[in-house]
């Protein structure tokens, strides 16, 4: 939509680094987590999830970080 061709976008996706986007969804969903700190519980974790979809990140490390979160304290994750 924006003038750059869909393989261009591919590979520039392709080349980001998975780590770099596993600790950027990490920073991202404790900031979250903790602001939604009065939200019920169930709730509480369908925003996460959608706050992190919403930015891009994929539905499985999306899960995978909700998870980690809601069986662990931040000092842990």
């Amino acid at each position: 939509k924006r003038g750059i061709s869909s393989t261009e976008a591919q590979k520039a996706a392709e080349a980001y680094p998975k780590s770099l986007e596993r600790e950027t969804a990490k920073e991202l969903a404790r900031t979250r987590w903790a602001k939604l700190e009065k939200v019920e519980p169930k709730k509480r974790k369908k925003r996460l999830y959608d706050f992190l979809i919403n930015r891009g990140f994929n539905h499985e490390l999306s899960r995978e970080i909700v998870m980690q979160l809601e069986t662990k304290t931040n000092e842990d994750f």
